[in-house]
């Protein structure tokens, strides 16, 4: 359901058929993270313009420029990380990882926006996955999803699933054990 919702509305705003602006002022959805160039869709909350690829490709070098920007362009850049944050319903500090992992991984700019939303969802995931194990009181799994959380923070999504599926099967395996003990 969710890729086709994104599916027709991606198809219908490229062919000109949909209508942004009263769209975005009525609009509620329940469908993940995505960013289709003009469009961002993101789980209950408004669909609204987001940036152009064009604009995504900028603000990427710009934070991968980010030490050496004068105060004004800092304080742009500054601005729109804020305005993608809310935009996506993600913290600021993600925001800027993921513009981070877009240059860094020098994605061509016609994939830009469809990465970023992979990214995003990638992280939304992760945090998901977290938070279900994060007040677990077994030491060993809470070294894992602190470590998984450290993982997230900093990006490496291929470290933190992995630490999370350790995470899952370790509260899996003491899950079944409580149940065979209490048969």
């Amino acid at each position: 359901m969710k890729f086709r919702l994104l599916f027709v509305l991606t198809m219908l705003s490229l062919a000109g058929g949909l209508n942004t602006a009263a769209f975005a002022q009525d609009a509620k959805v329940d469908v993940g993270i995505a960013v289709t160039g003009e469009l961002v869709i993101h789980g209950d909350t408004t669909i609204s313009k987001g940036p152009s690829a064009a604009e995504i490709q900028a603000i990427v070098q710009a934070t991968l420029q980010k030490e050496s920007l004068n105060v004004q362009r800092a304080a742009e850049l500054d601005q729109q990380v804020s305005l993608l944050s809310a935009e996506m319903g993600v913290r600021k500090p993600a925001v800027e990882n993921f513009l981070r992992i877009l240059g860094e991984s020098k994605v061509p700019i016609d994939e830009l926006s469809s990465k970023l939303a992979e990214i995003a969802q990638r992280h939304v995931d992760m945090l998901e996955r977290w938070s279900v194990l994060e007040e677990d009181d077994n030491p060993a799994i809470r070294r894992r999803t602190d470590a998984a959380k450290a993982a997230i923070n900093d990006g490496d999504y291929d470290r933190a699933d992995a630490l999370l599926a350790e995470a899952e099967e370790m509260d899996l395996a003491a899950a079944r054990h409580r149940s065979v003990a209490t048969s």
